[in-house]
């Protein structure tokens, strides 16, 4: 993502967008194309602090305000439309001691409540992040996370026909699980994946670059049959770079 540092001053700004060149994305977690561009424009800053209590957000066009407030263990964000409609609070709450090792971050508005929680290890590294049903966790090294887990809770509407030709409804929960490793590089090197009704193994194969970029990566899937891992399905991804 392209962006401009925060300028020196009482108006600071910080621009950014879509400028992602490293060609890599997808589900595997190795990062995607970035999102439209925004520019965030500190309007106010609270007496005698660096910190901003005013601030406007322009993202397509359209203009959101951002007021702040600050607490002990607590940062406030309200969100505004240029019209002055109320469109929701940020809550980050973190211990004042030490807002490395835990925060929480809860966003309310007239649709309800949503949150989530972060878990860091003594490098700030996240290890783990708790949101909405989900839970993903993280074992990280010197070159980042090395292992990742993804834990997702679903709830799925089954409509079934009743005597008399009603229908019901039936919830039903399903718990999708997701496991990658990665490699010093951060790619995927094996996976392991629970959809809720069958469990899979994924492995990664590259072919590099001179330059140590992959240029080739075949992906194959297996699945367990009869007590052996059997494949079930290969795909086979090039990519072109130039320098």
């Amino acid at each position: 993502m392209g962006r401009r540092a925060l300028e020196k001053g009482r108006l600071a700004r910080l621009s950014g967008g879509a400028d992602d060149s490293s060609g890599e994305g997808g589900a595997d977690g190795s990062g995607e194309d970035g999102g439209a561009a925004f520019e965030i424009v500190v309007l106010e800053y609270a007496e005698a602090v660096p910190r901003p209590s005013l601030a406007r957000l322009e993202q397509n066009g359209v203009f959101t305000f951002i007021s702040f407030a600050y607490y002990a263990d607590e940062v406030i964000e309200t969100w505004f439309s240029a019209e002055g409609a109320f469109l929701g609070v940020w809550r980050l709450s973190y211990q004042p001691e030490n807002p490395l090792r835990w925060t929480r971050l809860v966003f309310s508005s007239g649709e309800g409540e949503q949150s989530a929680s972060c878990f860091y290890d003594s490098f700030g590294s996240v290890t783990e992040l708790a949101a909405g049903r989900g839970v993903w966790t993280a074992v990280n090294d010197e070159w980042g996370p090395r292992y990742l887990t993804a834990r997702l809770l679903e709830e799925l509407a089954v409509e079934a026909d009743a005597d008399g030709g009603m229908e019901a409804e039936a919830a039903l929960e399903r718990i999708t699980r997701l496991d990658i490793q990665k490699d010093e590089r951060a790619l995927p090197v094996a996976a392991l994946v629970f959809d809720g009704e069958r469990e899979y193994v994924v492995e990664y194969r590259y072919r590099f670059d001179a330059r140590g970029n992959w240029t080739e990566r075949e992906e194959l899937r297996y699945e367990e049959k009869s007590g052996l891992l059997i494949p079930t399905r290969r795909a086979l991804t090039r990519r072109t770079l130039d320098y």
